[in-house]
Parts: C-alpha cells; sequence; structure tokens
C-alpha cells in the first residue's frame, strides 16, 4: 500500500448498482484496505461542499479509482463529475489509476476501448475485491467474506454465488434485482453469447439448462434485513400468451427431455439474447412434440378438438407412487387396479405433456417483456413459429423498443 495516499482505492459507481459495489466495499474493508465508499464516510460530507470535496477525493486523495460502468454511470450527474476528476489525474499521471469494471457494455467518455478492464461476465463482488486487492498490495491471499453489521440476522451466513446466501437449511436468500440474477445464470449458462444466438442439439441445451436452473432458484427476500417484511422470490419466469409461470423446479428426465414445474418438455432448440440491458435477455425455447400415453381415437380427437382453437395440443396426467395414472383419477382422488378400488394415501403429482411442438419465453419476473402487454406483441408471434420458420432477428427492433418502467413494460404500439 502506498501511504502517501488517504485512500487505497475510491469507488466510483451509479446508486441503481450499489447492492454489488457495497458487497465489494464490505470485503475490501475487512482485507484492511482504506476505501472511499459514501456510506462509509456519510459524518465526513455532512455539511461539506461535496462538488469541490469529492473532485479532490476523486483527484488527489486516492492511489486508485474503481470505476463501475454502467448504462446509469453514463446517466448520472454526479458520476460524470467523479469520472471527470478521476480521468484529470488520470491524464496528469503517467501511471494506471482508473480500473474500470464493466457492470455492462455502455461507452463512457474518455475510457478507451483499448483500457484493460474487468467485467461482470467474469467477476462476482469476492474476485473483484481480491482482484483490487491484489492490484493495491500484490498479495494473492484469498480475501474473506466481508462482515454485514447492516444485517439484522445473528445467524450465520453463507455467501454461494454474487448476491445469493444460504440462511438456513435449504433456506436461500436473494440481495439482487431479479434480472441481474437471471442475466448472471445466462453467463454461466451461454458464456460468451452477444446478441442473438441459436442453439440446435437438444442434449447440450440440456446442459446448459442444467446451469441456468440449478438450485436454488427460489429465495427468500428481506427487503432492509427486515425479516418481518419477508417474502418468497422466483427470479426466472416462463410465459407464453396469458400463461407466466415461475420455473420453481427444474428436473432433467433424459439427455433431451426435462421439467418445468408440471411440464415435461422434449427439447428441439433454443435462441438466447444478450444485451447490455439485462432486463431485455430473454432464452425462446421450442419443443417437440410427444406420442399420447394412449394411442386411441379418444386421444386423436382430443389433439383435434385442441388444435381446432389454438395452435398446440396437450395432455394431462398423473404419477402415484411411480406408477402413471389418469388425470381424471388424480382429481377423484382413487383408481381401480387388479379389481380393487384404491384410495390415495398421497396427493398424486400432476404433469403435462405437448403432443404438439410447443415454445415458450424465459425471462426474468422483472423483465421488460413479462408483462400484459409483452404477452399480446408474443402470443401471435409464437403461435406463427409452430409452424413456421422463426424470425427472432427481425422483431429485435420491436423488442429493443419496449420501455422499461420499475421493470414493467409500458404502452409503445
Amino acid at each position: 500500500m502506498n501511504n502517501s495516499f488517504e485512500y487505497d482505492v475510491t469507488l466510483s459507481f451509479a446508486g441503481e448498482d450499489r447492492d454489488f459495489v457495497d458487497c465489494v466495499a464490505g470485503l475490501l474493508k475487512k482485507s484492511g484496505l482504506k476505501v472511499f465508499y459514501d456510506r462509509y464516510e456519510q459524518i465526513s460530507l455532512w455539511g461539506k461542499d461535496l462538488y469541490t470535496h469529492l473532485d479532490d477525493i476523486y483527484t488527489n486523495k486516492s492511489k486508485f479509482c474503481v470505476m463501475f460502468i454502467s448504462s446509469h454511470y453514463a446517466k448520472k450527474l454526479w458520476t460524470n463529475h467523479e469520472r471527470e476528476s478521476a480521468q484529470a489525474r488520470a491524464f496528469a499521471n503517467s501511471e494506471e489509476y482508473i480500473l474500470p469494471f464493466r457492470l455492462d457494455d455502455t461507452v463512457i467518455p474518455g475510457i478507451r476501448q483499448t483500457v484493460g478492464y474487468l467485467s461482470i461476465k467474469g467477476y462476482d463482488c469476492k474476485q473483484l475485491a481480491q482482484a483490487i486487492t491484489e492490484k493495491i498490495t500484490g498479495n494473492t491471499g484469498n480475501i474473506e467474506n466481508a462482515d454485514d453489521n447492516d444485517n439484522v440476522r445473528d445467524d450465520e451466513e453463507e455467501t454461494l454465488e454474487y448476491g445469493i446466501s444460504k440462511i438456513g437449511d435449504d433456506k436461500y436468500e436473494i440481495k439482487i434485482r431479479q434480472y441481474d440474477f437471471f442475466s448472471g445464470r445466462l453467463s454461466k449458462a451461454f458464456p460468451g453469447v452477444r446478441g442473438l444466438r441459436w442453439f440446435n442439439e437438444p442434449k447440450e441445451i440440456i446442459e446448459r439448462l442444467k446451469l441456468l436452473l440449478a438450485k436454488p432458484i427460489s429465495f427468500s427476500q428481506y427487503p432492509d434485513g427486515n425479516l418481518r417484511k419477508g417474502g418468497i422470490a422466483t427470479p426466472i419466469w416462463w410465459f407464453r400468451g396469458g400463461a407466466s409461470m415461475p420455473i420453481k423446479e427444474f428436473e432433467v428426465l433424459s439427455e433431451t427431455r426435462c421439467r418445468f414445474g408440471s411440464n415435461e418438455l422434449e427439447i428441439d432448440k433454443v435462441a438466447v439474447y444478450r444485451c447490455s440491458r439485462p432486463y431485455k435477455e430473454f432464452i425462446y425455447l421450442k419443443t417437440k412434440g410427444v406420442p399420447a400415453l394412449e394411442d386411441s381415437e379418444d386421444s386423436a380427437l382430443s389433439i383435434a378438438a385442441q388444435l381446432s382453437f389454438r395452435k398446440y395440443a396437450s395432455e394431462n396426467y398423473a404419477l402415484y407412487r411411480g406408477e402413471i395414472i389418469k388425470d381424471e383419477e388424480r382429481e377423484d382422488g382413487a383408481m381401480f387396479r387388479d379389481g380393487k378400488l384404491i384410495y390415495f394415501e398421497e396427493r398424486p403429482v400432476a404433469r403435462t405433456r405437448f403432443l404438439t411442438p410447443y415454445n415458450i419465453i424465459i425471462c426474468a419476473q422483472s423483465s421488460t417483456y413479462n408483462s400484459s402487454q409483452a404477452d399480446r406483441f408474443f402470443a401471435p408471434q409464437l403461435d406463427d413459429w409452430l409452424t413456421k420458420d422463426e424470425e427472432l432477428e427481425k422483431i429485435l427492433p420491436l423488442l429493443e423498443a419496449m420501455e422499461n418502467d420499475s421493470h414493467l413494460m409500458i404502452e409503445f404500439f
């Protein structure tokens, strides 16, 4: 560490990105570094002319400045002021000073594309804190988890991935925005994808879905750390037309078949869309039709009847102690087998199979696309794509035009 500076590192970020930065700051502070982070300086900043004081901090008082680049960062007056002060320092010195960290692909004036940077695509908050510590101290030892002094819980937490903590037996808490969680999982399951990319090998898709939907995918949430305000959060959803459901359960049934909740899906192909705005990222998934459980005239009539009013056909059934039973038996709570009436001692598990091709959109619950307005846009498209070639590339400009207002789409038609 260079003791001639008041701080080892300053953190320049937009308020919308505080969750991630707060994690980094806590880890740096625990490692013994002197960190300029606004929450640690509230008393010191009280009453000061912040315009002048922050200019002095970002120009003169710190060895390094970590700049958390995002679309939010580019729009804020205070972050632009911090950036200009930091760039003035960098211009006056030949040594590196600004350490860019990309939360998305936003271009920031004065930060050249040739400048080395780190990205959230490859670093969670702990890994970034480790990298900053190594940059400042040259020490490559492992950094420990930070204490969260603002946390009202006294029980020990185990951090599993960025923004996710284990807080009890099979109980997890999420502290980040749901679309950020979805985007992080996309990075793990589909690394390197930018824009739209198709995947056509069902076995490979299953392996990628295992990463996307690895446990935990259902969480507790405690706003402001208050246990009394707790609720359940399921960040990843699927939707089709008016139907939208959280993905609370994922199970691999075979090399090419999986289950979302009660829906069994024989995978055909997927398209993945990645961009700099995580609330606009999504997966388009198409399935193949499977044979009906009973090859009968009734099954054929059922398929024909369904296709007369919608573009796909499905059948419902249930499992009771591993045995396939009719959905009607599940509803009535009993079945006849070998001349005996058997009443169910436990609830049969409902299942749905799709007998013709089917397709869905997978995205974050807080995504632009998970709304009634987006449903109206996607419903006819999804129906058309069951019998025609998908033309996702052609609708991307329309998707990009959709606005996000508190993570819900506003009217744009």
